[in-house]
Protein backbone atom coordinates (compact mmCIF):
# COMPACT_ATOMS: atom_id res chain seq x y z
CA UNK A 1 0.00 0.00 0.00
CA UNK A 2 1.15 3.52 -0.77
CA UNK A 3 -0.14 6.43 1.28
CA UNK A 4 1.04 9.91 0.29
CA UNK A 5 0.32 12.51 2.95
CA UNK A 6 0.64 16.17 2.05
CA UNK A 7 1.07 18.51 4.98
CA UNK A 8 -0.71 21.85 5.16
CA UNK A 9 -3.44 23.79 6.89
CA UNK A 10 -7.12 23.68 5.88
CA UNK A 11 -8.84 26.92 4.91
CA UNK A 12 -8.73 29.38 2.02
CA UNK A 13 -6.47 31.79 3.93
CA UNK A 14 -3.65 29.17 3.90
CA UNK A 15 -4.14 27.92 0.35
CA UNK A 16 -1.07 29.49 -1.31
CA UNK A 17 1.25 29.70 1.68
CA UNK A 18 4.69 28.11 1.96
CA UNK A 19 3.44 25.75 4.68
CA UNK A 20 0.80 24.31 2.32
CA UNK A 21 3.31 22.96 -0.18
CA UNK A 22 2.36 19.38 0.69
CA UNK A 23 -1.28 20.09 -0.17
CA UNK A 24 -0.19 21.77 -3.43
CA UNK A 25 1.76 18.67 -4.53
CA UNK A 26 -1.11 16.30 -3.77
CA UNK A 27 -3.55 18.54 -5.67
CA UNK A 28 -1.19 18.45 -8.67
CA UNK A 29 -0.85 14.66 -8.40
CA UNK A 30 -4.62 14.26 -8.33
CA UNK A 31 -4.98 16.61 -11.30
CA UNK A 32 -2.49 14.51 -13.31
CA UNK A 33 -4.38 11.29 -12.56
CA UNK A 34 -7.89 12.68 -12.98
CA UNK A 35 -8.53 10.16 -15.78
CA UNK A 36 -8.32 7.30 -13.27
CA UNK A 37 -10.43 9.13 -10.71
CA UNK A 38 -12.56 12.22 -10.25
CA UNK A 39 -10.72 15.34 -9.12
CA UNK A 40 -12.91 15.83 -6.05
CA UNK A 41 -11.51 15.21 -2.61
CA UNK A 42 -13.62 13.19 -0.18
CA UNK A 43 -13.75 14.41 3.41
CA UNK A 44 -13.65 11.73 6.10
CA UNK A 45 -14.43 13.46 9.40
CA UNK A 46 -13.56 10.33 11.40
CA UNK A 47 -10.08 10.24 9.86
CA UNK A 48 -9.83 14.05 10.01
CA UNK A 49 -8.66 14.10 6.41
CA UNK A 50 -9.46 14.95 2.84
CA UNK A 51 -8.71 11.82 0.82
CA UNK A 52 -8.68 10.37 -2.65
CA UNK A 53 -7.45 7.12 -4.21
CA UNK A 54 -5.64 7.22 -7.55
CA UNK A 55 -3.88 4.57 -9.59
CA UNK A 56 -0.21 4.77 -10.53
CA UNK A 57 1.09 1.86 -12.61
CA UNK A 58 -1.85 -0.35 -11.54
CA UNK A 59 -1.14 0.39 -7.86
CA UNK A 60 -3.76 2.01 -5.65
CA UNK A 61 -2.30 5.11 -4.05
CA UNK A 62 -4.14 6.84 -1.22
CA UNK A 63 -3.73 10.62 -1.11
CA UNK A 64 -4.31 12.25 2.29
CA UNK A 65 -4.54 15.91 3.27
CA UNK A 66 -4.91 16.08 7.08
CA UNK A 67 -7.51 18.60 8.22
CA UNK A 68 -6.22 18.87 11.78
CA UNK A 69 -4.00 21.91 11.15
CA UNK A 70 -0.27 21.43 10.85
CA UNK A 71 0.64 21.00 14.53
CA UNK A 72 -1.74 18.03 14.93
CA UNK A 73 -1.05 16.23 11.63
CA UNK A 74 0.06 13.11 13.49
CA UNK A 75 -3.47 12.48 14.80
CA UNK A 76 -4.83 12.21 11.27
CA UNK A 77 -1.89 10.06 10.12
CA UNK A 78 -2.36 7.68 13.04
CA UNK A 79 -6.10 7.33 12.34
CA UNK A 80 -5.49 6.67 8.64
CA UNK A 81 -2.91 4.01 9.48
CA UNK A 82 -5.31 2.30 11.89
CA UNK A 83 -8.21 2.43 9.41
CA UNK A 84 -6.19 0.99 6.53
CA UNK A 85 -4.01 -1.31 8.67
CA UNK A 86 -1.01 0.43 7.14
CA UNK A 87 2.60 -0.02 8.16
CA UNK A 88 5.06 2.82 8.64
CA UNK A 89 6.85 1.86 5.41
CA UNK A 90 3.58 2.61 3.54
CA UNK A 91 3.71 6.28 4.58
CA UNK A 92 5.24 9.01 2.39
CA UNK A 93 4.95 12.51 3.85
CA UNK A 94 5.29 15.50 1.48
CA UNK A 95 6.17 18.80 3.14
CA UNK A 96 7.98 22.14 3.04
CA UNK A 97 11.51 22.31 4.44
CA UNK A 98 13.18 25.51 5.69
CA UNK A 99 16.64 23.94 5.58
CA UNK A 100 16.62 23.39 1.81
CA UNK A 101 16.91 26.15 -0.79
CA UNK A 102 13.66 27.11 -2.51
CA UNK A 103 12.68 24.43 -5.01
CA UNK A 104 15.19 21.77 -3.95
CA UNK A 105 13.88 18.21 -3.52
CA UNK A 106 15.21 15.65 -1.04
CA UNK A 107 13.85 12.26 -0.08
CA UNK A 108 14.86 10.17 2.91
CA UNK A 109 13.58 7.22 4.84
CA UNK A 110 13.63 8.40 8.45
CA UNK A 111 15.14 10.91 10.86
CA UNK A 112 14.07 13.81 13.00
CA UNK A 113 11.62 16.60 12.31
CA UNK A 114 14.08 19.36 11.40
CA UNK A 115 11.90 21.66 13.50
CA UNK A 116 8.83 21.10 11.31
CA UNK A 117 5.79 21.00 13.60
CA UNK A 118 3.73 18.76 11.32
CA UNK A 119 6.53 16.20 11.08
CA UNK A 120 7.10 16.45 14.86
CA UNK A 121 3.44 15.63 15.41
CA UNK A 122 3.67 12.58 13.13
CA UNK A 123 6.82 11.37 14.90
CA UNK A 124 5.07 11.78 18.27
CA UNK A 125 2.17 9.62 17.08
CA UNK A 126 3.83 6.90 14.95
CA UNK A 127 7.62 7.18 15.36
CA UNK A 128 10.35 8.21 12.91
CA UNK A 129 10.24 5.31 10.43
CA UNK A 130 8.34 6.82 7.50
CA UNK A 131 9.44 8.30 4.18
CA UNK A 132 9.92 12.05 3.83
CA UNK A 133 9.58 13.97 0.57
CA UNK A 134 11.04 17.36 1.47
CA UNK A 135 10.71 20.45 -0.72
CA UNK A 136 12.82 23.49 0.05
CA UNK A 137 11.24 26.81 0.90
CA UNK A 138 14.46 28.40 2.21
CA UNK A 139 14.82 30.55 5.27
CA UNK A 140 13.66 34.17 5.44
CA UNK A 141 16.22 36.75 4.28
CA UNK A 142 15.07 39.33 6.81
CA UNK A 143 14.35 39.07 10.51
CA UNK A 144 10.90 37.52 10.64
CA UNK A 145 9.46 34.86 12.91
CA UNK A 146 9.50 31.42 11.27
CA UNK A 147 5.80 31.01 12.15
CA UNK A 148 4.99 34.14 10.14
CA UNK A 149 7.31 33.24 7.25
CA UNK A 150 5.82 29.81 6.59
CA UNK A 151 2.30 31.29 6.58
CA UNK A 152 3.18 33.86 3.91
CA UNK A 153 2.64 33.35 0.21
CA UNK A 154 5.61 32.68 -2.05
CA UNK A 155 7.25 35.63 -3.77
CA UNK A 156 6.98 35.61 -7.60
CA UNK A 157 10.59 34.36 -7.91
CA UNK A 158 10.01 31.63 -5.34
CA UNK A 159 6.78 30.60 -7.02
CA UNK A 160 8.66 30.18 -10.29
CA UNK A 161 11.01 27.70 -8.56
CA UNK A 162 8.11 25.89 -6.90
CA UNK A 163 6.33 25.57 -10.25
CA UNK A 164 9.48 23.87 -11.60
CA UNK A 165 9.89 21.44 -8.70
CA UNK A 166 6.28 20.23 -8.38
CA UNK A 167 6.50 18.13 -11.59
CA UNK A 168 9.79 16.68 -10.27
CA UNK A 169 8.06 15.72 -7.03
CA UNK A 170 5.24 14.06 -8.97
CA UNK A 171 7.80 12.12 -11.01
CA UNK A 172 9.55 11.07 -7.78
CA UNK A 173 6.22 9.85 -6.33
CA UNK A 174 5.57 7.84 -9.49
CA UNK A 175 9.03 6.28 -9.41
CA UNK A 176 8.73 5.43 -5.72
CA UNK A 177 5.51 3.56 -6.49
CA UNK A 178 6.76 1.78 -9.62
CA UNK A 179 10.38 1.04 -8.64
CA UNK A 180 10.65 1.44 -4.86
CA UNK A 181 12.73 3.60 -2.56
CA UNK A 182 16.08 1.81 -2.96
CA UNK A 183 15.97 1.95 -6.77
CA UNK A 184 14.92 5.59 -6.70
CA UNK A 185 17.74 6.51 -4.32
CA UNK A 186 20.41 4.62 -6.28
CA UNK A 187 19.29 6.36 -9.48
CA UNK A 188 19.15 9.91 -8.17
CA UNK A 189 21.45 9.92 -5.15
CA UNK A 190 24.58 8.07 -6.25
CA UNK A 191 26.47 9.01 -3.06
CA UNK A 192 24.17 6.92 -0.86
Amino acid sequence: MYIFIGLGNPGEQYLSTRHNLGFRVLDALLEKYKNTSSTFWHEDKNLKSMMKTIQIADQNVLLIKPQTYMNLSGKAVQRVMQEYKAKKEDIYVVYDDLDLPVGELRIRREGGSGGHNGVSSIIDMIGEEFYRIRIGIGRPAEAIAIEDYVLQQFSPDELSEIDKVVPQVIKACEELVTHGFETYMSKYYKKL
